[in-house]
């Protein structure tokens, strides 16, 4: 009877995990149903966001690393 009942509260716990498990986008599904729009902007835009600023930092090390190399050359130092 133990065995029985500790199989029977194991399937009941795994099944309580399966129906409770979900996933975040689900979750925003259900719960944002007039404000959908605007959490697809938001998130458009910060990936925009993080994409621009990981962008803005090629251009000044291109410069630093030209500014470098001539400023080697001219003392005579080797640069690596």
């Amino acid at each position: 009877m133990a065995a029985w009942r500790k199989k029977n509260m194991m399937m009941m716990s795994m099944q309580m995990m399966r129906t409770t498990s979900t996933s975040f986008a689900s979750f925003l599904f259900r719960n944002l149903e007039g404000q959908r729009l605007w959490v697809e902007i938001a998130a458009v835009l910060t990936i925009i966001q993080v994409g621009s600023d990981l962008a803005l930092a090629f251009p000044f090390k291109i410069i630093l690393d030209k500014a470098s190399c001539l400023s080697g050359s001219e003392t005579g130092m080797k640069m690596g």
